[in-house]
């Protein structure tokens, strides 16, 4: 962990002595992977319920939290998925350009983030991740500077990707895909406290066990 922050810090360091191209306009972006005027420009998410993050008037609680309440407390998300985001995420999940996820995990922290004993990464089945040779999700979790569990929860289900589906399946998809590990069945401390995702979803489908 100390080794991956310094090498984090390492990389930060020549980007801003050597500046850096922005991925989406191609102009100067300093030690950034997006130049300012681009990063102003992303999709900002309009008011929206603080448990599931869809929109939601004044930001309140939602009629759906409200009627059937998710089994997470809060969502913290940041732009809508829609050019150039969705493009942004592709690019880190399908082409490996691991460098965005410090990115996203810089805008996560650059917000009040809630205080989590544990960052548990929603896990990839192991056949996607000898496919795509790393999780996205423990790549973001790598530089938000708190102690993770990488093995704390177990992917049980191989799903098609969410991409090929519409909205309204992507819940039934992950459903019971994920599953906590029995207590002593891992070596992780803790209870887990937080989940990366990019859909409540999966967060609501994983089984837990008393």
């Amino acid at each position: 962990m100390i080794l991956s922050a310094l090498f984090n810090t390492c990389v930060r360091n020549v980007q801003a002595w050597a500046g850096e191209d922005c991925l989406l306009c191609g102009g100067k972006s300093g030690p950034e992977l997006l130049c300012a005027a681009c990063i102003a420009e992303l999709p900002a998410l309009p008011r929206s319920c603080p448990r599931c993050a869809l929109p939601s008037p004044a930001g309140a609680l939602c009629g759906s939290c409200l009627n059937h309440p998710p089994h997470f407390d809060a969502t913290l998300a940041l732009w809508r998925y829609e050019f150039p985001c969705d493009g942004l995420v592709q690019a880190l999940k399908y082409r490996a350009r691991l460098a965005l996820a410090g990115f996203f995990a810089r805008s996560l922290a650059s917000r009040t983030m809630p205080e989590v004993d544990l960052i548990v990464p929603m896990p990839l089945h192991p056949r996607r991740l000898a496919e795509r040779g790393f999780n996205q999700a423990l790549e973001i979790a790598r530089h938000l500077g708190r102690p993770i569990a990488p093995r704390g929860v177990l992917r049980v289900k191989h799903t098609p990707p969410q991409t090929e589906l519409p909205y309204e399946e992507r819940a039934k998809n992950v459903r019971g895909g994920a599953q906590a590990r029995r207590r002593g069945e891992s070596r992780e401390p803790g209870d887990c406290a937080h989940g990366l995702s990019l859909i409540g979803g999966r967060l609501d489908g994983s089984k837990t066990w008393a």
